[in-house]
């Protein structure tokens, strides 16, 4: 319940995992095969966290197809920039919370607000860094 309401979900939307990088593996190569009916394309950052990225590369190995939108100066994603990329086969967007290594805070109400347009787009938000830290765009 307190993990939830720092979440602001519900409770049945909360899995655990061991940690961040087999949450990553498992939302995002999940996600990859069971929309696979649907499309192969798949939309993440240039600097995501490696465990996003190496589940991506191994999905590219398997015939997906998967569009790296640059950051700008500040280190964040453009959401016209999303919006551009989406395609009639895109199935997933995975875009980090903040990063790693640098701290950018990602623009994640715009990005959602972009993907509310296509309901059928799984967005994944890999939130391990923002998680507690009083980010509002949590």
């Amino acid at each position: 319940k307190q993990i939830a309401d720092l979440l602001h979900c519900n409770i049945d939307e909360i899995y655990f995992t061991s940690g961040g990088t087999e949450g990553d593996n498992w939302v995002v190569k999940g996600t990859a095969i069971e929309k696979r009916p649907y499309g192969r394309h798949i939309i993440t950052s240039s600097v995501e966290h490696p465990a996003v990225l190496n589940s991506l590369h191994q999905l590219e190995k398997l015939g997906y197809d998967v569009t790296y939108l640059p950051v700008d100066e500040n280190g964040r994603v453009s959401a016209e920039d999303l919006k551009a990329a989406i395609r009639k086969d895109t199935i997933l967007v995975s875009i980090m919370a903040v990063n790693n290594e640098v701290g950018a805070i990602q623009p994640l109400k715009e990005i959602a607000a972009v993907l509310e347009d296509f309901p059928k787009i799984h967005f994944h938000v890999d939130a391990v860094q923002g998680v507690g830290k009083g980010i509002q765009e949590l």
